[in-house]
């Protein structure tokens, strides 16, 4: 009976890479504490935080008995991550954001999944942090349209035992380590991606405008080796030559109105934005989703979408020719 027991009920370690996370860390933490799964532990990798970081993973690890390590210099999130695996006693891996909460029964809803010999890792229905925000609903309005008949990605669960045979996370890897880790799962060890729509958490993401143009800015710059591993690379980098070229014209278009004080350069501007509003109302409406609820995010979407895309595109461009001067190097 005791061995059916720990069968149905593995050991869960949970592990949390942090850096300068002081502002999002302890409902995190807290989360996760007071999950309905039991059979756990939780691991804090300390990425050398600058912050108040150190001494609430101190006061948390003496009330909750979490254990905290600490690495001597700022290493990136594959590093701590794989370093907080090797601590790990748990017979399943689960890798939490520490910039991210999680319902109380995640981990419960999620490890069920792997029961199933043939699934290699789970993902729960991700959220965003809610916020009294225009910002919130932009995020959050993203989160439910792709939510939307789901498919995967990857995932954050995993047997221990698998990671072992194929490796831990790229080091070298800055942006999409997390799926190209479960495309490993799939690719040599054959085994399924799942995903679980009841598990909800809710993820941090970068609440002002400046932040959403810099986080775009540095994916484009740094995922250029990761689209190398899907064999993507070449057709993103026409795709980001391509859009920096329609905004271009877009911008021509503007300057030719108000220079010629012609009224027919507007048309194609005016076309385009047009349909960056309808757009975003019918991915909304098609999925059944508020648009009067998310009026923000229709609103903000040919701005906002429109410089994510540009800066993303610029990121790619410049990333792209600096590794080929690297290269020559």
């Amino acid at each position: 009976m005791f061995l059916v027991k720990m069968i149905k009920k593995p050991k869960v370690s949970i592990i949390v890479p942090a850096y300068n996370s002081a502002d999002t860390i302890e409902r995190c933490l807290l989360s996760l504490v007071y999950q309905t799964y039991e059979n756990k532990e939780i691991i804090v990798v300390d990425d050398c935080s600058t912050d108040n970081t150190p001494a609430i993973l101190q006061k948390m690890a003496e009330k909750y008995g979490i254990k905290v390590i600490r690495l001597p210099v700022n290493s990136g999130a594959s590093v701590a991550r794989n370093e907080g695996i090797k601590h790990a006693t748990g017979y399943i891996i689960f890798v939490a954001e520490a910039d991210a909460y999680y319902a109380n029964d995640y981990v419960e809803l999620c490890v069920k999944h792997l029961v199933n010999p043939k699934v290699g890792t789970v993902i729960g229905a991700l959220h965003a942090w809610p916020e009294n925000s225009i910002w919130y609903k932009w995020f959050e309005a993203k989160r439910r349209i792709m939510l939307h008949n789901y498919k995967p990605l990857g995932g954050w669960f995993f047997r221990k035992r698998d990671l072992e045979k194929i490796g831990y996370y790229m080091r070298n890897l800055k942006v999409g380590e997390d799926r190209e880790l479960s495309l490993r799962v799939k690719r040599k060890l054959g085994l399924e991606w799942a995903y679980e729509p009841k598990a909800l958490w809710y993820h941090k993401y970068p609440y002002s405008f400046k932040a959403i143009l810099h986080k775009a800015f540095r994916n484009g710059f740094n995922v250029i080796k990761f689209n190398k591993i899907l064999g993507i690379h070449r057709k993103m980098f026409l795709r980001s030559v391509a859009y920096i070229t329609l905004i271009a014209s877009f911008a021509a278009s503007i300057t030719l109105a108000i220079t010629h004080k012609n009224i027919t350069y507007i048309l194609y501007p005016f076309l385009l934005i047009l349909s960056a509003l309808i757009y975003p109302a019918y991915q909304l409406a098609i999925r059944g989703i508020s648009i009067k609820e998310f009026k923000e995010y229709v609103l903000l979407f040919p701005l906002v979408q429109g410089l994510e895309m540009l800066f993303f595109s610029i990121g790619y461009v410049l990333g792209t020719i600096s590794q080929q001067l690297l290269n020559h190097d």
